[in-house]
């Protein structure tokens, strides 16, 4: 057995960290079990890394199985539960979910995108699930083009990846905010020689006319009139992208890329700190 266990703060960094950790058991039949009760904080990448490390479970593991303990807190438990609706073969959940999430919280629960097809399939998933929520129309589009594009742009240049790419929606604050992480386990940017400078040179090549995807993420952004934030976490580099400056930093390693599109509506405005220049 593989054992997982999981604390504290499970978003962002610390999700794909201790999710995407190397495995340590070669029997194929395996069991791993996440063990996530003592987890306190969740997000769409605790969901996606979940999701991933199930698929390199099954992969490796031709016959193994899979455990997930629910965290302990009622509403984590709920909210990972919708999260990963519904489960692949060979998976199971322990422990009570006696709440439901909020209203649309798991807008679009964490899904592996096989290829370009299912990526425009994950379009229309969106978009159903933006109508449901009663997000205006202008907000679904915006959101559910920026679900595709990202969702295809990881099947078509991800570097050697070990897996097929996971993306995952939540919706919070009624709608204002929506959040969007597409995991993938490409090599390019987490392995290249310099991930900060890779990644600092997204938004440079923005400023001289040539946006590339991201940029034109950020562009309609602006044309839509919502507030949109871009996070990049690849490697050792990270990068913190809106409409009015960007930023890089170095942390600790992480694999593959991370990319998390934050969206509000119009009156909410959320910019990352810093003085509007790369750092």
């Amino acid at each position: 057995m593989e054992w997982l266990s999981l604390s504290g703060d499970l978003t962002r960094e610390n999700a794909v960290e201790q999710l995407l950790a190397p495995s340590t058991s070669a029997d194929v039949d395996s069991e791993l079990c996440v063990h996530a009760g003592s987890v306190q904080r969740l997000d769409t990448v605790t969901a996606a890394a979940v999701r991933l490390r199930i698929a390199r479970h099954h992969r490796e593991h031709e016959q193994g199985t899979v455990t997930l303990v629910l965290p302990s807190a009622p509403d984590l438990a709920a909210r990972l539960s919708a999260l990963l609706d519904p489960l692949p073969d060979r998976v199971k959940l322990t422990g009570q979910v006696d709440e439901r999430p909020p209203a649309n919280y798991a807008l679009v629960p964490a899904t592996t995108v096989e290829d370009s097809h299912a990526a425009v399939a994950l379009g229309g998933w969106t978009l159903d699930a933006c109508e449901r929520a009663r997000i205006s129309r202008r907000r679904s589009a915006f959101i559910t083009a920026a679900a595709m594009e990202l969702a295809d742009n990881a099947v078509v240049h991800a570097q050697a990846p070990s897996d097929p790419p996971v993306v995952a929606l939540t919706s919070t604050a009624r709608g204002r905010f929506v959040e969007l992480a597409v995991l993938d386990t490409g090599r390019g940017i987490a392995e290249s020689e310099d991930p900060r400078d890779f990644l600092r040179a997204i938004p440079r090549r923005a400023l001289d006319a040539e946006p590339g995807f991201l940029g034109y993420i950020l562009q309609r952004a602006r044309a839509a009139r919502v507030q949109a934030q871009v996070q990049i976490l690849a490697g050792t580099g990270r990068l913190l992208w809106s409409s009015m400056q960007h930023r890089t930093v170095v942390g600790r390693y992480l694999p593959g890329t991370t990319v998390i599109v934050r969206i509000a509506g119009e009156r909410s405005v959320d910019r990352p700190s810093g003085s509007g220049q790369d750092g």
